[in-house]
């Protein structure tokens, strides 16, 4: 299929102004894989960031996106940002700035693609 399992980050509200960093996954040619899908998913906006690293601790390669709103079946207003990023580093991680507002629910995920 080209893609592996998804996984939970975290799933724990941020405060205002609040921020959440992954810790850096090493992307070496053994695992073959050649992006990232970040997802970002919370009642309030933010940013999604995917980081990249040649060491593990500086990133290198920041790409961001600005999470959108849209409303669901029930009439709620959300917010959501899905980035993928081909990996050219040896190192990557996920990251979330959240808005001026604490939020009272949060989703974020990655997964790692062949594709």
């Amino acid at each position: 299929m080209g893609m592996f399992t998804p996984y939970i980050l975290t799933n724990t509200p941020l405060s205002a102004n609040g921020v959440y960093h992954s810790n850096f996954t090493p992307t070496t040619s053994e695992r073959d894989v050649y992006s990232i899908i970040a997802m970002a998913s919370s009642n309030v906006g933010g940013t999604l960031y995917v980081e990249q690293s040649v060491d593990g601790i500086n990133v290198i390669r920041a790409d961001s996106l600005a999470m959108a709103s849209y409303t669901d079946s029930n009439g709620n207003t959300n917010y959501s940002a899905m980035l993928k990023v081909a990996i050219v580093a040896p190192f990557v991680r996920v990251s979330y700035v959240n808005g001026s507002t604490a939020q009272t629910w949060f989703v974020l995920t990655e997964v790692f693609t062949k594709v």
